[in-house]
């Protein structure tokens, strides 16, 4: 099984400095030479497909929590990257539980889903897996669509730029310039990057507006 560096960093929060990159590059360097030992040898052109295909971060997330020898059991469960986050609900009936994915839209069909590839994992295990999962889900940004819903713990792939510190406020909001990494848009500045060739920057500059909730005082009652 074959993953690039790039592959890795595109699927981290907050490239190309994120902490937790160079140690995820050495888990996936030595989990695809062991592979072999979880797998059938005959199973690892299937596996290859389904992780590069559909299940890039799964793969990830398996590799940083030490799980690996999983893999095959996600592959069969179907269990790909739109499944994440996931969710664990305790409070079923007495010394059960339930893992989902993480509904952001009440979705009833989704919300009864139990995801069974995760039913034999100890509570320790599931934990961490939920704690780390949101390392690997910065969005990505595409042409068209413009309503995003994202959960408080997910991670926005903006970065510092050489301006980053110059904020502009307002009454209601307040601006400044950030970088949004190269890898997580897909055709919104295509027209930008080909005419800008030499670029080395991993980011385009964009502006990012933030609105300030105010709540009036008992002077503006």
């Amino acid at each position: 099984m074959s993953i690039s560096s790039d592959d890795i960093k595109a699927k981290c929060a907050n490239q190309p400095h994120d902490e937790y990159a160079d140690q995820i590059l050495k888990a996936v360097t030595f989990s695809c030479h062991e592979m072999p030992q979880y797998v059938d040898k005959a199973q690892i052109l299937g596996l290859t497909e389904y992780v590069m295909k559909n299940a890039q971060r799964v793969f990830l997330k398996l590799v940083f929590c030490g799980n690996i020898n999983l893999i095959s059991t996600f592959c069969e469960a179907n269990f790909t990257d739109d499944d994440l986050p996931i969710e664990v609900d305790l409070y079923q009936l007495p010394g059960t539980r339930q893992i989902r994915r993480l509904n952001m839209k009440n979705t009833p069909s989704l919300e009864r889903q139990d995801l069974a590839c995760f039913r034999y994992w100890r509570r320790s295990e599931l934990e961490a897996f939920i704690e780390h999962q949101w390392i690997f889900l910065a969005p990505v940004f595409r042409e068209g669509d413009f309503d995003y819903e994202f959960h408080p713990r997910c991670p926005l792939p903006f970065v510092p730029t050489r301006h980053h510190s110059r904020r502009y406020w307002g009454y209601h909001s307040a601006v400044r310039k950030l970088g949004l990494l190269t890898e997580h848009q897909e055709n919104l500045f295509s027209a930008l990057t080909s005419t800008r060739p030499g670029k080395t920057e991993q980011y385009i500059e964009v502006a990012v507006k933030s609105l300030n909730i105010r709540f009036p005082t008992d002077t503006e009652t």
